[in-house]
C-alpha cells in the first residue's frame, strides 16, 4: 500500500476511523508497538495483540502492540503495526 499512495482510509465497523496520510498513521502507533525475547510474555500478552513472534535458535522475538510487560522495548511502527494499533482498542 506505502509504495502505490500516500493516503488512506480505515474503516472499521461501517465508521472512518482514519483518513489522512501514512506518516500520521504510523506518527499515531509510536510508544504503543513493543518487542520482547521474554518466552514468558505470551502469557500476558493477549492473543489478538500480537503482531507477529519468530523464532530462532536461541530466542523468540514477540512484537505486539499495547502497553510494555518486562523486558520489552519500543519498536519503531510499520504500516502493518499503525493498521492494527489503529483497529485495535488501544488506537
Amino acid at each position: 500500500v506505502a509504495q502505490v499512495c500516500q493516503e488512506i482510509v480505515i474503516i472499521r465497523a461501517g465508521e472512518i476511523c482514519f483518513q489522512g496520510y501514512i506518516q500520521g498513521l504510523i506518527e499515531q502507533a509510536k510508544g504503543f508497538i513493543w518487542m520482547t525475547s521474554d518466552p514468558d510474555a505470551l502469557k500476558s500478552i493477549e492473543p489478538a495483540r500480537i503482531i507477529s513472534s519468530q523464532q530462532s535458535e536461541t530466542e523468540v522475538k514477540i512484537r505486539y502492540l499495547g502497553q510494555p510487560i518486562a523486558d520489552s522495548m519500543t519498536v519503531s511502527p510499520t504500516l502493518e503495526d499503525a493498521y492494527l494499533f489503529r483497529l485495535s482498542n488501544a488506537g
